[in-house]
């Protein structure tokens, strides 16, 4: 039987995904939630005794940033003290030593609350050069795993001694976010360690997220006879604190 690691991305988003996160970690939906550091984070400690792994969501992108040190223009729009989105980002280039520190900033400040086995990134970017550099060499000195999104990225975290999946599904998103495509689309993913990304929770009113309403039906999918049967029947729940 594969193993396979389900876990939900954006705690600490709004009260209202976390409430559905800390909702699917009580009834065993999950087994890992990813952490915004900079994100609402004041119920995060009542999960410390729970079965789920806990990762860093290395974050960018959303938000302001924790690092001060720093000139804040290094890391965000002169407008204003948030970051810049990914497209912008990728045409303007970040020194890795200011993504470090503020890497650096996030983890510890969520070591603060519960133990980490994990790191990823907000809309994935680690796929950067300079980003994952940074990933692996955090990766390594906290002793964590990385999630690894294709085979190039798995090859090289397992080359630098970094444990990871086998195949990362994250297609379970948006338009894919359906029964159907959790039922046909999942079993075609080789590898006999998987991860499955969801970002579940409750939409809320309070929040600018593109994502709002979605996360209620993926919530919806993921906690339906359906699938609950599904998941047990063809996988083994584990955590990331498991590939050690």
């Amino acid at each position: 039987m594969k193993k396979i690691i389900v876990t939900a991305d954006d705690y600490g988003i709004s009260r209202e995904v976390n409430e559905g996160i800390e909702e699917a970690v009580f009834y065993s939906i999950i087994t890992g939630t990813s952490i915004l550091a900079n994100g609402i984070l004041n119920n995060l400690g009542s999960l410390k005794k729970s079965n789920i792994a806990f990762g860093v969501h290395l974050n960018l992108t959303l938000g302001k940033p924790m690092y001060s040190e720093y000139p804040l223009e290094y890391l965000v729009n002169y407008n204003f003290p948030k970051f810049f989105r990914k497209d912008g980002r990728v045409q303007y280039s970040i020194k890795e030593e200011i993504i470090e520190r503020e890497f650096e900033s996030q983890i510890d400040k969520v070591k603060s609350i519960v133990n980490i086995s994990y790191l990823d990134t907000h809309n994935h970017i680690h796929e950067l050069s300079q980003v994952f550099s940074v990933v692996v060499k955090l990766a390594q000195k906290y002793n964590l795993a990385v999630r690894s999104i294709n085979e190039e990225m798995t090859a090289t975290l397992r080359k630098n001694g970094i444990k990871c999946t086998d195949r990362c599904f994250l297609d379970f998103y948006d338009e894919g976010a359906t029964l159907d495509n959790l039922l046909v689309q999942l079993p075609k993913i080789e590898g006999n360690v998987l991860e499955l990304v969801t970002h579940i929770g409750y939409s809320s009113s309070n929040i600018n997220d593109n994502y709002n309403e979605s996360r209620e039906k993926e919530y919806n999918i993921l906690k339906s006879k359906e699938a609950i049967i599904f998941m047990k029947k063809n996988y083994k729940k584990i955590t990331y604190e498991e590939l050690f």
